[in-house]
């Protein structure tokens, strides 16, 4: 079945919620009903946004020379590491 326009349904609305309510409608001159349709429109929109990764952080560690190694010459340390038919 295809909903077109409106829906009508029931729902229980806490007494503080509703009274917050009337009050947003009162402030932007909107019936109840528009007023309840704009706040949870504006409620769904923030919920349905892709929540922020938290940033990843690395920590830093000094892991020193291995004796005998040299890292500027990488050619070389691959050869040492995995032996004379690195390629």
């Amino acid at each position: 079945m295809l909903f077109i326009g409106e829906m009508r349904t029931t729902v229980t609305i806490d007494d503080t919620v509703e009274k917050q309510l009337r009050q947003y409608a009162g402030n932007h001159s909107l019936k109840f009903k528009q007023a309840l349709n704009e706040v949870l429109r504006k409620g769904l929109a923030e919920a349905n946004k892709p929540q922020k990764a938290k940033a990843y952080k690395t920590r830093p560690r000094k892991v020193g020379l291995k004796p005998g190694l040299n890292y500027d010459n990488v050619a070389e340390l691959l050869e040492q590491v995995e032996g004379p038919v690195y390629r």
